[in-house]
């Protein structure tokens, strides 16, 4: 069989997978701003919308059942396993699957065997207290973030939301600039030294989350149990320091992105013009304004900038390339209020006690946990340490050097705000991320391979996996 016949079959498994397990739910789309409509009586899995941002985009969203009167969505426990069936939400569910061979690892102690995968509802903006989670096994950033009054959480995370996009779609885009924000935090990530990585994210006060805002896909992760994620990112905004004198924040924004190991579809946003707020209460606009550090790719250019009095916050507004050509932009952002302004305030958390709920959980049986602890411990079994700088090459597809349009300030001439665009509202079925599914493949080839030089027993999860890659993939050479 030639080439080409490996690549058209190892492609169609990639679709038969979808088929099997997207079951009778409607054909997803790809993801545009609009709110799901509001129940006049909510179920307890209906998302509940009471604000919106400019952009249309529901603005921290809560569950039906918290938004009863002294309610808490850990009250619902029928919905637990299946919280995406009609009997828990009105709403349409995007049933995002994970496929072969992750699959296998994903269904481990699953809750719901029936469906292991991300069951999406909408675009969402959260606002709250954002730190550093871990970096996962399958090579995804994950933050944490804590939200007034713990609105979107439910009974398998009633402390915080989780908060993921995989590091491979940026850490290539960043350039070579050391002393940039972005580029220091993508590079503390790969030392494991998370601590570094709290200091870094909040460094005016790093005993305490940073406030922030983030734009993405809120989901249910029914992996193992169903827990709340904004998954992937679309936009992330950390306010670095509060002093309304030197109010700085570190900006990612981009309309793509991939849910991660134990989910398949390329979660585009039609969407190229995105405005984005730093929530900032002043009395007039800030006295400077300085977008820093910029870096974009896929033509992506300087925003413009402009205080939202009504709104109460400084506008970032971005001019994206379509989707699928995987523009995105990292900068920081200074700016100097008068007096009397307010910067962005939020739940008060502290570092240690997140830290120490993430140790509790990280001690748990990965079985009992999530399948990114699983795919660890099968790793560590047999001497496959998480080192990100040696698993990147192993798991990304060679693919040509994306043009990067690097710009030290955005004021200057060369870095002037790009002409904007009216956003493009182009719907087409959501399709396979093949990239990524081809990378978590490689992943679980090396593992699978590692097994078998060691002659180390294969588990029963990763035995399926590792037949699966016998059958169906063909090794690619650069």
């Amino acid at each position: 069989m030639s080439t080409t016949s490996h690549k058209t079959l190892a492609l169609a498994y990639l679709f038969l997978g979808l088929l099997l397990f997207e079951g009778c739910h409607h054909s997803p789309q790809t993801w545009m701003t609009t709110p799901p409509q509001n129940a006049t009586a909510p179920l307890p899995y209906d998302v509940v919308t009471d604000n919106t941002n400019s952009m249309g985009v529901t603005l921290n969203p809560k569950w039906g059942l918290q938004a009863a009167p002294s309610k808490n969505v850990g009250d619902a426990p029928p919905c637990r396993g299946t919280p995406y069936d009609s009997g828990c939400t009105h709403q349409p569910v995007v049933k995002d699957p994970a496929i072969l061979p992750m699959l296998a690892i994903c269904s481990l102690g699953a809750t719901n065997p029936d469906f292991i995968g991300h069951a999406d509802w909408s675009v969402a903006e959260y606002r709250g207290a954002i730190g550093w989670e871990n970096y996962a096994a399958d090579l995804d950033y994950n933050f944490r973030l804590v939200t007034d009054k713990l609105i979107g959480t439910t009974p398998e995370n009633l402390e915080s939301i989780e908060m993921e996009m995989d590091s491979r779609e940026l850490f290539d885009n960043l350039g070579d600039n050391r002393d940039w924000w972005w580029e220091k935090f993508a590079l503390t990530a790969d030392t494991m030294n998370f601590q570094e990585l709290d200091r870094q994210i909040h460094p005016s006060n790093p005993a305490k989350l940073a406030c922030g805002t983030a734009i993405g896909i809120f989901n249910l992760d029914c992996e193992h149990g169903c827990r709340s994620e904004v998954h992937p990112l679309y936009t992330v905004a950390v306010q670095l320091e509060e002093n309304p004198k030197s109010n700085d924040w570190a900006v990612f924004v981009r309309n793509w992105g991939n849910g991660g190991s134990c989910a398949s579809y390329d979660d585009q946003l039609q969407l190229q013009d995105i405005s984005l707020l730093l929530p900032v209460d002043a009395p007039a606009a800030p006295v400077k304004v300085a977008v820093q550090e910029f870096v974009g790719t896929g033509g992506v250019g300087c925003p413009t900038t402009s205080y939202d009095s009504s709104r109460k916050g400084e506008v970032l507004r971005f001019a994206l390339p379509p989707p699928e050509r995987h523009g995105m932009a990292v900068m920081k952002v200074h700016m100097e209020w008068p007096d009397g302004a307010k910067t962005m305030s939020c739940p008060d958390v502290n570092v240690q006690t997140q830290q120490a709920r993430i140790a509790a959980e990280a001690a748990k049986p990965p079985e009992k946990t999530n399948s990114e602890a699983r795919l660890r411990s099968l790793m560590q079994a047999v001497g496959l340490e998480q080192n990100p700088p040696q698993m990147r090459p192993l798991m990304m597809q060679p693919t040509e050097k994306k043009l990067l349009n690097v710009v030290a300030d955005c004021s200057t001439e060369a870095g002037k705000p790009q002409q904007q665009r009216a956003a493009a509202v182009h719907r087409a079925p959501l399709t396979v991320d093949t990239v990524t599914q081809k990378n978590n493949q490689k992943l679980v080839q090396r593992i699978c391979e590692k097994y078998a030089s060691t002659n180390t027993p294969l588990p029963p999860d990763l035995s399926k996996a590792c037949d699966w890659i016998k059958q169906h993939w063909i090794k690619q050479h650069p």
